[in-house]
Order: C-alpha cells, then structure tokens, then sequence
C-alpha cells in the first residue's frame, strides 16, 4: 500500500469513528521506536537512554560521597582502615556489580557497580602500595601497579564483556604505555622531554583511531565515535606541540600538517566520522591563522591574509555542514 493509499484509509477509518486520535498515535509511537536488533553500529553509537545516565551518575555520585568521607578522616584511620575503605570500597562495589549482573532486569544497574568499581579500585590500590612503603614516585613502581589493573581489568572484561569495564582499559592500557616508556627511556638525552611525550601521545592517537575501527561492528560500538574523536584530539595537539610556531624556522611536521589534515578530511568520509571530520576542521583553521600571523604578521600582507582566512574559514564551515548531512543521510539509509 503506497502512502496516498493509506493516509485516504486512516481519513476514512477516522470520519466513521473507528479509529481514534489516541490509536493513531500510540501506533506512530510504537513504529518510531527502532527494535535494538535493528539498530546499526552507526546509530547505536548515539542510542543512549536516560536511565543509563541517571544510573552513572547516581554511581559518580556514590564514588564524591566516598572521597569526600575519606578526606575528612583520613588523618584518624590506621593503615589497615586506610586500605579496606578504598581498596575494600571498590572490591565491594565490583562484586556487587557481579551478583546484580546475573539477573537481567538488574544488569543496567550493575553498570553503575562497576563504574564505582572502576574509579576506586585503582585509588586503593596506590594508596596500598603507599602504604606498604613502596615508592609512587618511582616509574617502576607505577609501571607494576598499572600493569595489575590492566590484567584485573581484561580478565574482567573477558569474562563480563561489559562497555564500561572496557573504558577503564583503555584508559589504563594508555597509562601502562606512558609509565613503561618512562621507565625504559628516562631522562633522555638526543631528545627534549615535551618532544617525546608528543610523539607517544601521537602513537596513542594512531591506536586509539584503529581500536575504533575493530569495535564499529562489534556491541562495544558507542566507544567507536570516542575513540575517533580523542585519536584525532591527540594526534593534531601533538603535531601542533612540534610546530614551532613561536620563531619563522620551519620543520618537517610544519610542511606536512595540510597533507595530514587533507587525510584526515578524506578518511572522516571514509569512516562517516562527524568527530574526526568536526576537530580536523577546528585544528586545521588553527593552524591555517597560526601560519598567516607566524610569516605576514609584521608585513603588509597580513590584513590580505585575515581576508583569505575568512574566506578558507567560511569554505571549511561549508564543506564540514555538507558532509555532516551526508553522514546523517546514509545513517537513515541504513536504519
């Protein structure tokens, strides 16, 4: 039945009364609800109910009332009470965590469990190791205790496959890669020190924009647009650190920094990534005025140039609008 066809019937079926405005609109509701098995990863990305914020923020709000509670008796508890209210907190959230998740009604509201768990279980497990004396300052140190929480925390997702837990590794997978390469390198000598941590925030941006591509299809795909969004983040802020944009020497990653951003542009329609496609334009309009006042600033040329950066200012905002609808199109098409 075409869609003249069926507005006529319900016209009809509404002029002889058997069919009420109330019907017609409780059978619209149920039609515009897209089925989770009909979801695409593209739109499951974005798919996220009120009651999965509510229940991460009522477990952020349980975790403050933690800190706070430990703050204001900290000077008065002994080592083994130190211990057993942060490493013992955040065990007792995991494991509830694991007894709710077993009922199905319940496994939404295990998600907040294991978020309390996840923020205080690593703060427990420093403040053990501080107080059995081991020295936090030392990378070594911290490399071991980083090391454990990114084994406690793939066995845990091995074995519960939840998003959350997977966030946390992330996260401290990319710590464990920080404090490691600090403890191997150290002070080094043919490189500075804000030159190094740029280029291993770089190779954090490159894995973070690969992991995104392997959870696309997977039921981890809300993290894929995340991951997409901070790997670029990271990336163009690295480049930019290596940019010495302070003096007029140009460098190697000053020459190719268009051709990356004109990549990344492709690859954003490539992947249909609104966050890759939005911050490669932000980073590239950045660099674009840091380049015009760097070399015409002191010249005549430089209001020519503010009038050129208006006009690339204006296209960019063009082509990034243009592409975001495209994206949006073939997401519907999909559905």
């Amino acid at each position: 039945m075409i869609k003249s066809e069926l507005l006529s019937s319900i016209t009809a079926l509404a002029q002889t009364g058997e069919i009420t405005f109330s019907e017609l609109q409780d059978a619209f509701q149920k039609g515009s609800q897209i089925p989770e098995a009909h979801l695409t990863p593209a739109t499951k990305r974005f798919h996220l109910k009120i009651s999965d914020v509510l229940y991460y923020l009522g477990g952020l709000i349980i975790f403050v009332g933690i800190s706070i509670f430990l703050s204001q008796n900290w000077g008065t508890f002994n080592t083994l009470t130190r211990i057993i209210s942060t490493l013992g907190s955040g065990f007792a959230a995991y494991f509830t965590a694991m007894v709710l998740s077993r009922e199905e009604k319940f496994r939404r509201i295990s998600d907040a469990f294991h978020f309390v768990g996840c923020l205080v279980i690593p703060i427990g497990t420093f403040v053990t190791a501080h107080e059995l004396g081991l020295d936090l300052g030392s990378s070594w140190i911290q490399t071991l205790l980083i090391s454990i929480l990114c084994v406690f925390y793939g066995l845990s997702f091995f074995v519960y496959r939840k998003t959350i837990v997977l966030i946390f590794l992330i996260a401290y997978c990319s710590s464990l890669f920080m404090t490691f390469s600090d403890a191997i390198i150290g002070n080094p000598i043919l490189i500075s020190t804000s030159n190094l941590y740029s280029y291993r925030f770089m190779a954090l941006g490159v894995t973070y924009l690969f992991l995104s591509r392997f959870l696309f299809k997977s039921t981890h795909a809300v993290l894929s647009e995340w991951l997409n969004a901070f790997g670029t983040i990271f990336i163009f802020t690295s480049l930019a650190t290596l940019i010495p944009f302070a003096n007029k020497q140009t460098n190697f990653w000053e020459l190719i920094y268009p051709f990356v951003c004109a990549f990344f542009i492709y690859m954003s329609t490539v992947i249909q990534s609104k966050s890759c496609l939005l911050f490669t334009a932000f980073f590239m309009l950045t660099y674009i005025f840091q380049i015009t006042s760097k070399y015409f600033a002191d010249s005549i040329g430089w209001p020519l140039a503010l009038i050129c950066f208006g006009f690339v200012v204006i296209a960019v905002g063009y082509m990034t609008i243009n592409l975001s609808k495209k994206f949006n199109r073939s997401q519907q098409m999909t559905v």
